[in-house]
């Protein structure tokens, strides 16, 4: 708890959630405060956030909701990639909760990073990035909101609106050929086709 406090103080976080280091008892449930408070603290300082979720990991180093927290940190502070490492782990876990918000999170980063590509280049690089991306991290790659609007890009229609069903179908067409193109760009790389 002294070191959280600490890493509170030097971070100029104002603790709602952490007691005064003379208040705290053998009764304290110091790592349930100490998450509250990181996790509190992550949208107005990720660096904070990121040093009491440390300060748990110190302790605790398996904790996986703290983990969770430190990747959020990290990606909030843009070390997108140390992020995903911390959720690649996490993916691997047997609480399947945990398991499907960090595989979550990665698609959450990739995709804010697809669409700097996308200004950057093009949608079609961006969809290859997100797409690779996910099976380089042995993710089930899946279409979304975002994706959508990227496949959207590539071929944008001047017809008049069809029926959303049919476009839904349409675009998870259109996606599944980009999985299936990477899956061959990845076995072409490899030697296996």
């Amino acid at each position: 708890m002294k070191q959280s406090i600490a890493v509170a103080k030097a971070n100029s976080l104002e603790a709602v959630n952490l007691p005064e280091l003379n208040q705290v008892t053998g009764n304290t449930n110091g790592k349930s405060l100490v998450f509250k408070e990181a996790r509190t603290s992550l949208e107005r300082n990720p660096k904070a956030c990121l040093g009491l979720a440390n300060s748990i990991l110190d302790y605790f180093e398996d904790d996986l909701a703290a983990l969770q927290l430190n990747g959020e940190a990290l990606a909030a502070l843009n070390q997108d990639d140390k992020a995903i490492q911390v959720w690649k782990e996490l993916t691997h876990s047997q609480n399947e909760k945990i398991n499907q918000k960090a595989s979550q999170l990665i698609t959450e980063s990739l995709v804010k990073r697809a669409k700097a590509i996308s200004k950057r280049k093009s949608p079609k690089s961006a969809l290859f990035f997100f797409v690779e991306e996910h099976l380089t991290n042995n993710i089930i790659p899946t279409l979304n909101e975002d994706v959508k609007a990227l496949l959207k890009q590539l071929e944008p229609t001047d017809m008049e609106p069809i029926d959303p069903e049919l476009q839904s179908h349409q675009l998870q067409l259109q996606f599944n050929t980009f999985v299936i193109e990477c899956l061959e760009r990845q076995r072409r790389r490899k030697g296996l086709l």
